[in-house]
């Protein structure tokens, strides 16, 4: 069973699917799925509610300029690369 079910979003205008949830006031945004590239913002301010004061994006922004970046560290987690895996994870002696 697929872990987010309940936290798929559609949202029209911007023809995408984004992987969300609400904590208190905060949007915690894991992914977003889309044929074209969409500005995160757009994401953003469709899925805010009121109470939303805070948001979390659980991936890195290609363009991180505008963000403040923290370091996740948690015990056995999750590995995700983007690109060439092969070039990325290539061993060597």
């Amino acid at each position: 069973m697929f872990s987010f079910k309940d936290n798929l979003f559609y949202i029209r205008d911007l023809n995408a699917i984004a992987i969300a949830d609400h904590e208190e006031n905060t949007l915690i945004l894991y992914d977003i799925l889309a044929t074209e590239k969409i500005k995160i913002e757009n994401v953003l301010n469709a899925l805010a509610t009121e109470q939303t004061k805070n948001a979390i994006l659980k991936f890195m922004p290609i363009n991180s300029e505008n963000y403040e970046i923290t370091i996740f560290k948690e015990a056995n987690s999750t590995l995700m690369v983007m690109g060439d895996k092969e070039e990325h994870l290539k061993i060597t002696s």
